[in-house]
């Protein structure tokens, strides 16, 4: 059930794809594609800067969304593992005190492939957004009319290839992401 659900999901975030190029949609079908977007899981879609205009800058947005998958992975880690050695102290009091366990234990082998499990699934919904995020620091364009000056697409203020510009901080990262 899991395949059909991950199927699904990446069926609609490639629906409300269609929501963000410049088409000329009907507006039925334009409202209908906007729901998917939710789909999308997209950190952009609640815009952090706005509200935490000194924290959040479109270079730690860039980190963070890159990041994501792995971030709930590490989290994973660190709940299963509390909870193998929670279970490995309260075995541990169950046998001093001689009191057998009514279930056995699940080795820690099983909490490892559970954790590999769904951070790969996390990495499966979010792939669209790391990889736009990582084409999004590649995009530049000429202005118009063109003075053969390139500004990035995602971030217009922000010159393209410029010594110490942000385009140029972020473009080993996104060569490293892709």
């Amino acid at each position: 059930t899991r395949n059909v659900l991950r199927i699904g999901v990446d069926y609609f975030q490639v629906l409300s794809m269609f929501h963000a190029t410049k088409v000329n949609w009907p507006l039925e079908i334009s409202i209908f594609l906007k729901y998917f977007q939710l789909f999308q899981m997209d950190i952009d879609l609640i815009g952090p800067e706005c509200t935490l205009r000194s924290v959040v800058t479109y270079e730690t947005k860039f980190y963070f969304k890159v990041a994501l998958p792995l971030i709930g992975g590490a989290f994973l880690s660190v709940v299963y593992s509390s909870i193998v050695f929670f279970s490995r102290i309260k075995q541990c009091a169950k046998k001093r005190t001689a009191v057998l366990a009514d279930k056995p234990v699940r080795p820690p082998s099983m909490y490892v492939s559970t954790i590999v499990s769904v951070t790969t699934t996390m990495m499966y919904f979010l792939y669209l957004n790391v990889c736009r995020a990582a084409f999004d620091i590649l995009n530049c364009q000429d202005t118009l009319p063109p003075t053969g000056t390139l500004y990035m697409v995602s971030e217009p203020l922000e010159e393209c290839y410029k010594p110490g510009g942000l385009q140029t901080r972020l473009l080993p990262y996104a060569y490293l992401v892709l």
